[in-house]
Order: C-alpha cells, then structure tokens, then sequence
C-alpha cells in the first residue's frame, strides 16, 4: 500500500515520531509546543510524482521527523503518506498556501542536508527554499530511559533555515539580513547593496528575498 496506518496517538506523542515504541508512555507530561508545522489539520493535496494532484484531504506535516499524515475527515485514522510516491504536498490555511517539495541532500552545499520537504519561498520560482524543522529538549536527557521513566515534559523548538540557489546551483543557507546577503552576493556586492536600497527592502521574511536573487541572476 501507498498509504500506512497509523493510530491518531501516534502522531501526537512527545517526540513527534510515527511509533508509540520510542521509549515514551502516555503517562509523561505534555511535552510544550508542537512537533508540526500548523498545529491544527490543514485542507491540502499531496503531489505525486508526475506532479498531479490528488483529491484534496485533511493534512499535517510533522516537522520534527518530516513525515505528512492525511485524513479524510476527522473521524478516520490518520494515515502516514509515503513521501518517495508523493514527493511533495499543498497546505491552505488561514488563506495561506504552502507549497512543498522534496529535495535531494545532493543538491546542497551542506553534505549535512538531509533529503526531505522544503517549502518552496515564492512558487513556482525554486530559488528560495525555507526548511522548517523542529528539536526535542529533554530536561532530564540522560539516555533514552530518562524520557520513559520521569514526569517532566521537554520542550519542542522550532527552527526556519532560508537556502538560496547558488551559482553553481547549489543550495546555500542565508541569513535574513543585509549582511549575509551581501556575502552571498560578493561577486556583485555593490550592485545588489544599491538594488536593496533603491528598492526600499527589508529583509524580514524568505520571500523578500525572491526580488533580489531574481535581479542577480538578471545581472
């Protein structure tokens, strides 16, 4: 099957992972924050790999171990997608639309990428990727029994990373901010120094910077 079966309660454990049998039991306190990208069910459709969509489901993308889960409506079991047959996702929520692809860890600069979902800054332009992915903190991490055996709840830490297509296209974290960008950018520093200023942008979130590398690659 395409599609695995997972209990509801296994999305949902403290370390964010597919299986109940990772050394945690219902008994431990809520762990803070949340293991998912939107903390609450999202309409989407996956993406198969000819790139059609299927039928819109209910979606929610578990950034702590990269996995997407789907449901047709509330009352069924969430199903774990298989992200090799469905190598990308659609998320709409809160008239906002997140696009997703799958990207090798070949194609970056960091031999230390993993092969997983990115999210596309400004679709379709793929320039622009923003991983989101998310840390477990264990007040009593001592080994692997320390998260069975005690009462006190972790913590989940959500980090963004902006990766920028280099011109040996490559992806290559950057940094939302004048300076990092600059240093990307060096064989032609001053050219986007001035394209920034004439153009007023503030480097705030990854698609501020779509305009920029575009005008680079124009140059």
């Amino acid at each position: 099957m395409l599609l695995i079966t997972f209990a509801s309660a296994q999305i949902t454990n403290n370390r964010g992972a597919s299986s109940i049998s990772d050394g945690f039991t219902s008994s431990q306190v809520a762990a803070k924050g949340s293991p998912f990208f939107l903390k609450s069910w999202s309409k989407g459709n996956v993406v198969d790999q000819n790139g059609k969509f299927l039928d819109q489901t209910q979606l929610i993308y578990n950034t702590y171990n990269n996995q997407l889960f789907f449901r047709k409506n509330d009352n069924e079991d969430p199903k774990l997608v298989d992200g090799n047959t469905f190598p990308g996702f659609v998320l709409n929520h809160d008239n906002q639309t997140y696009i997703f692809s799958k990207i090798s860890a070949s194609e970056f600069v960091d031999t230390k990428q993993k092969t997983k979902y990115y999210c596309i800054a400004s679709p379709p332009y793929r320039k622009v990727i923003v991983e989101y992915s998310s840390d477990f903190k264990d007040p009593n991490a001592s080994g692997w029994q320390s998260s069975r055996y005690n009462n006190k709840g972790g913590e989940f830490d959500q980090d963004t990373n902006v990766f920028v297509m280099n011109k040996y296209d490559k992806y290559e974290e950057v940094k939302l901010n004048k300076s990092s960008v600059l240093n990307f950018f060096a064989d032609k520093k001053d050219e986007i120094k001035k394209y920034l200023k004439d153009n007023n942008i503030k480097l705030k979130e990854p698609a501020d910077l779509v305009p920029v590398v575009k005008y680079y690659y124009s140059l």
